[in-house]
């Protein structure tokens, strides 16, 4: 009797856990765990009529910190959702199929899908799905998760002919991701060439972001070096002060030299446009050469256009790796997305999390077709309402 009642506890202890929806989609339920600190924010200037008059949400990744947020607009107020992710970094948005890619960079990586919701399935049991129809429309909920190696290293992710690539940092190459979550490579830079295959056995380059053109041979690709050196990207002593390069798909080759730690590479009216983040800078490369547009306080990365209006995220500088931030202010430096009029040269509005630290992805979505998160930090979302929205959810994969 008394092993009987023993079990019954164990089995009843057993039976609360992972019961949570919000526990099973990262895994852990570290959502429980995010600070309300770092979910503090300040906004300056236009911040939030400009994100309302672009008719936009913005996803932000930000790694250190394991969240991933979407800032918008639902009837002319702020909305701010997020979910909790292990180290996301990479955003990829397929507008047209309605699918959204978030890189998770840990051992091993994780590629997460999201969809919005499109409706509910009919049940008898609950009976709230009218009543939260309004506060959960369009929410984006994980569709599928894909496991990959953890030495890849996914940062930079995007859509090119409806196809999904990403920078596999560790392995000096730009990878294509098929739907059920299988890889191969399809562009590397001669430096790294054996054979006509990339050497991935080592992460030589920091090879880590993907300005997009019509095809691969027309994108272009940011890295800390062009060259194999006797330490690593990732070692503290590591040479960074203009080092870093652009490669050109094509040709395989160095098409701009002398930047620090480029990121975020992105096209825009024909030009290149790239953080340099090691000088805490946004600008473009014409000519071979890059050209500082504007200088930003703190490390710059993340960098998303829509109109005339450049949004781009600042970091902190970790102190243990200040040598890589030669030209960043590490006393005024802070975590915030900044949005910037290019036909001005200006910032116009910013929002700052005084207690954050990373910024890594920013991302635009059509609010039309996309919602926010599952979780609101202005609780417009109750514990409720996301077991009933998990319990019974339709999306465009249905």
């Amino acid at each position: 009797m008394k092993a009987r009642l023993h079990n019954w506890k164990l089995e009843e202890k057993a039976d609360h856990k992972w019961r949570d929806p919000l526990q099973l989609i990262n895994f852990e339920g570290c959502f429980n765990r995010i600070s309300p600190q770092l979910l503090k924010y300040k906004v300056y200037g236009d911040w939030w009529e400009i994100i309302n008059r672009l008719n936009i949400r913005l996803l932000v990744s930000r790694e250190h910190e394991h969240i991933l947020m979407c800032l918008g607009c639902e009837s002319d107020s702020p909305e701010i959702s997020f979910l909790a992710l292990p180290h996301p970094s990479g955003i990829a948005v397929d507008q047209d199929k309605r699918v959204i890619y978030v890189a998770s960079t840990r051992n091993p990586n994780m590629i997460y899908q999201f969809n919005p919701i499109q409706g509910f399935i009919e049940r008898k049991d609950k009976n709230k799905f009218r009543e939260i129809s309004t506060a959960v429309k369009n929410t984006l909920v994980p569709g599928k998760v894909f496991f990959l190696p953890g030495s890849l290293y996914i940062h930079d992710m995007i859509f090119m002919n409806r196809k999904l690539y990403a920078n596999a940092v560790g392995h000096n190459s730009i990878i294509q991701i098929s739907e059920d979550g299988g890889y191969k490579y399809v562009w590397w830079p001669k430096c790294i060439e054996k054979e006509n295959k990339p050497d991935i056995s080592d992460n030589y380059l920091q090879l880590n972001s993907i300005a997009a053109g019509k095809t691969i041979n027309n994108s272009y690709f940011t890295s800390s070096t062009e060259k194999i050196l006797s330490t690593r990207p990732g070692d503290i002593n590591f040479p960074v002060n203009k080092k870093g390069v652009l490669f050109y798909g094509k040709t395989k080759e160095v098409v701009c030299r002398g930047l620090t730690r480029p990121h975020s590479a992105r096209m825009n009216e024909g030009k290149v446009w790239l953080n340099n983040s090691g000088y805490g800078e946004i600008g473009f490369v014409e000519k071979n050469k890059f050209n500082s547009f504007l200088k930003l306080p703190g490390w710059t990365r993340g960098l998303y256009f829509k109109d005339d209006i450049a949004f781009v995220g600042t970091s902190r500088v970790n102190t243990r790796f200040s040598n890589y931030a030669p030209g960043v202010d590490l006393k005024s430096d802070i975590c915030a997305i900044h949005a910037i009029d290019i036909k001005k040269c200006k910032i116009i509005g910013s929002i700052d999390w005084p207690f954050g630290s990373q910024i890594f992805a920013v991302e635009g979505i059509d609010k039309n077709y996309f919602g926010g998160l599952p979780m609101n930090l202005l609780q417009r979302k109750t514990p409720e309402n996301l077991n009933h929205l998990f319990y019974a959810f339709k999306n465009n994969r249905v």
